[in-house]
């Protein structure tokens, strides 16, 4: 990877499981022509692990209501919008959505009955949405450049819950912080399961409790790399939208104590830019080594009015958003001089309550640091798979990236990889970066000689905020 690749992008959506929006992906078949397995599959693996008419027969979803069961096979075709109201996500609901046996094994049939219970009193609900599933008609440009480029279908967010947590492991490798106020003013840490957010004006708490070990920016900044050319965070917005107080800075600068010290003024510092200054630098020269891209979060407090619903996948907005700004980076990357040294990875935080008919693996390492105390969770079981797609001139078509070790790909490969490819010790990010695989190997020494996923993106279009 180091040979051929001197930038990577990183864009991470919100809240859709792998069988969501790539499950049909190849068109229900387990053993696809043409496809490049990295490494091979082990005896009797399918070649890609979608789904199938038998799987969605065997995965069933049971929903009890008024004291009658009956069983929902999981569905091909999905609308847009869909499901219309948000799945729960925290991690109890996850435990339910898992609804592991009497050994604690996953079965993977809670997702119908869980959505069912927490929304069942919503206007215009119907339980059905959660087990449609987008197939390539409904979501062309996710499932094009997944086919055209790489695709890992064994990536697996880092713990069966939501998105601070999840997005806390892929820049920090840990999910210690402080949880309330009177935590941080204590000085007292929770490896934490669930959001947290602090308390504000409103009748509801916006901002996010923050995570106090180092992130990926500050081991590069300690390693001397912390100029405007090494790293920049492209951001869609501010966190929370439309509410007073929000003061110029996004959900990821709220979330991260050391991001910022490394970046205290994020309105005047050259590191932390509007996400349309992405197509800027492409054209100018002046793209970093890591750009890290921050989409726009759908606000779901306002989700009954049906206002702001951002560009990050995130139900229950219009997955075409998402596809939009993720045309939109590739168009805008591969029309640039960087597409030759650059890899675009795209990746989701967590399942958002999407059903996933693979379990979760166990026998994660355990991050070192903090009580963990909260829901007696010892983070040995990782979350439910997420799309993750690696796009550049040096990866192949049809390319399907598993783990090259036992461990399985989970979100602390992320800043693993990265760490690896600046030649940096990952120890400073803890436990479970030192353990992560990498995906370097899906990249190769041979560039490709035709590419043929251009029509996926529109170029003509700027690079904005859908």
């Amino acid at each position: 990877m180091r040979r051929h690749i001197r930038h990577v992008i990183v864009l991470m959506f919100e809240n859709r499981s792998f069988d969501n929006l790539l499950g049909w992906l190849h068109d229900g078949d387990p053993n696809p022509a043409g496809v490049r397995n990295v490494p091979a599959p082990a005896e009797g693996e399918p070649r890609y692990d979608g789904l199938t008419t038998a799987l969605c027969e065997a995965y069933a979803q049971p929903l009890t209501q008024n004291g009658h069961t009956q069983l929902v096979p999981i569905r091909r075709g999905a609308p847009g919008a869909c499901p219309r109201w948000d799945p729960r996500e925290g991690f109890d609901a996850v435990q339910r959505q898992l609804a592991p046996d009497a050994r604690g094994r996953p079965t993977m049939l809670g997702f119908l009955q869980d959505y069912w219970t927490s929304q069942r009193d919503k206007l215009w609900f119907d339980p059905m949405d959660i087990v449609h599933t987008y197939d390539r008609g409904d979501a062309p440009v996710i499932n094009t450049l997944a086919s055209e480029y790489a695709v890992s279908d064994r990536w697996f967010a880092s713990i069966p819950s939501q998105t601070s947590i999840n997005r806390a492991f892929s820049l920090s490798g840990n999910s210690v912080g402080y949880a309330s106020r009177a935590d941080r003013a204590a000085g007292r840490t929770t490896a934490m399961v669930d959001n947290h957010y602090y308390e504000h004006a409103l009748p509801f708490s916006l901002t996010p409790a923050v995570f106090v070990g180092p992130t990926i920016w500050n081991v590069l900044a300690d390693a001397g790399h912390a100029t405007p050319a090494d790293w920049k965070l492209y951001v869609s917005n501010v966190w929370p939208p439309h509410v007073p107080g929000a003061h110029g800075s996004s959900y990821t600068w709220k979330m991260f104590g050391g991001l910022q010290s490394l970046v205290p003024s994020p309105a005047t510092d050259p590191r932390y830019v509007p996400l349309a200054q992405l197509a800027r630098d492409l054209e100018q020269g002046t793209l970093p080594r890591f750009a890290y891209l921050e989409p726009d979060y759908s606000f779901t407090v306002f989700e009954e009015l049906g206002l702001h619903i951002g560009n990050d996948f995130h139900p229950p907005g219009h997955i075409q958003r998402g596809e939009g700004l993720l045309a939109r980076v590739y168009g805008a990357l591969r029309a640039s001089r960087y597409w030759e040294d650059t890899l675009l990875v795209v990746l989701f935080d967590e399942h958002g309550g999407m059903f996933d008919h693979v379990a979760p693996p166990g026998g994660m390492v355990c991050p070192a640091g903090g009580d963990t105390r909260e829901k007696a969770f010892d983070f040995s079981r990782a979350g439910l798979r997420v799309p993750a797609l690696f796009l550049s001139q040096w990866v192949p078509p049809r390319t399907v990236l598993r783990s090259p070790t036992s461990t399985p790909f989970d979100h602390t490969s992320l800043p693993a990889t990265l760490l690896d490819w600046w030649g940096l010790d990952r120890a400073p990010l803890g436990a479970r970066v030192a353990a992560a695989p990498s995906f370097a190997d899906v990249v190769t020494d041979t560039r490709r000689s035709v590419v043929d996923a251009g029509s996926t993106a529109d170029r003509s279009r700027p690079l904005v905020r859908a």
